[in-house]
């Protein structure tokens, strides 16, 4: 781990972050932003940063207008008209953990040096997590576009981590950028991924690693963050099933049950049956339990419902046959008789003596007829 300690003067202002780690065997990016008087903005082009390592007066280790022969390998990278003073060191010796000290020299009195008060120090240790986040925040509704975002610290411009999004959903982008805000400038690798949210992607738990490489050829795996997804859908893979196989025998209890997939669960079930071409609401509710008659015989369809939407299921045939039934219906132009055997479809055999009567329901009016 890097540690950065400091404080701000009273003539000049310099802001860095109070913590830096960074990965062992690779380069560190130290952020760094300046303020000063007024007076000095002229003589500032002219000014030169140093580091050294160790005590005041110890060996300087970088210099922003001169090359050394070192074994640290860097560069003053931030603007330095712009009071940028961003510096990256590549080639830091294995296990170094001597204090850095920081200067700013220039033409005449602009001298400016942190010495007690500003040191770095170096440990080992593992990067913060990486970040990862959802754009648009807040409801996800399916039909929608998301992109999900993986950003990672990069501490090492000349060796940029891998950033990783699983699982893979949609179109992928991957970017480094540098991230300034009013106390510091961190270099960032993003991960971007957009796809159009399904009902299938909803419950899928998303990671999102950063995989860093070292100067030796071996990699670093930082630490994983993940999210679940919750996508509201309506109604979807709605289908009707049947206690029974069809055809159901006359007498027996046969149940349809709507079955459908949706998020939040469904709210209200509806019943439909085909009336002269056209689909009628016929009762409520998930199930609809019927005592098989030959009245029940025809097509159904269940219709679920929840705030986000409604979908209806494709229709069934409920098929009614065989077995005795009492003829409680009255039929039209002769004497109700006892009972009575169904054939096929909706024709039933009567016997009255040694007469055989064949009968065909009708529905209006309700009765038999022969």
């Amino acid at each position: 781990m890097f540690t950065i300690q400091g404080c701000l003067c009273t003539e000049w202002s310099i802001k860095m972050p109070g913590n830096i780690t960074a990965v062992s065997g690779s380069c560190i990016v130290i952020p760094c932003t300046f303020t000063l008087p007024a007076k000095y903005n002229a003589k500032l082009n002219n000014s030169t940063v140093l580091w050294s390592r160790g005590l005041i007066g110890g060996p300087t280790v970088l210099s922003s207008n001169k090359q050394l022969a070192s074994d640290f390998g860097g560069e003053i990278v931030g603007d330095f008209k712009s009071k940028n003073c961003t510096t990256v060191f590549t080639n830091l010796p294995q296990g170094f953990s001597e204090p850095l000290l920081f200067r700013v020299e220039g033409p005449n009195e602009v001298k400016y040096t942190y010495s007690k008060e500003l040191f770095i120090s170096f440990q080992r240790g593992s990067l913060p997590p990486p970040e990862l986040s959802m754009s648009p925040p807040g409801e996800l509704r399916a039909g929608k576009t998301l992109t999900l975002t993986c950003r990672a610290r990069d501490p090492c411009p000349s060796l940029p981590p891998e950033v990783k999004i699983d699982p893979e959903m949609g179109s992928s982008q991957v970017e480094s950028f540098l991230q300034v805000d009013s106390e510091q400038g961190v270099r960032f690798v993003t991960a971007t991924q957009s796809f159009m949210m399904k009902p299938i992607h909803h419950g899928r738990n998303v990671t999102c690693q950063a995989i860093y490489p070292r100067r030796d050829g071996g990699k670093s795996y930082g630490e994983v963050e993940s999210l679940t997804l919750n996508i509201l859908y309506g109604p979807h893979n709605t289908r009707v099933m049947m206690s029974l196989p069809s055809p159901v025998p006359v007498g027996k209890l046969v149940t349809l049950r709507c079955h459908s997939e949706a998020n939040p669960a469904v709210t209200s079930y509806n019943w439909w049956t085909e009336n002269k071409g056209h689909l009628v609401l016929r009762a409520t509710g998930q199930e609809l339990v019927l005592m098989a008659t030959w009245a029940d015989k025809g097509l159904y369809a269940c219709e679920a419902t929840n705030p986000y939407g409604q979908e209806k299921s494709a229709v069934v045939a409920l098929e009614v046959e065989g077995g005795s039934f009492s003829m409680a219906m009255p039929f039209c132009g002769i004497h109700p008789c006892s009972t009575g055997i169904y054939v096929a479809g909706n024709i039933f055999e009567v016997h009255i003596g040694d007469i055989v009567y064949n009968y065909v329901y009708s529905s209006y009016p309700k009765c038999w007829l022969r």
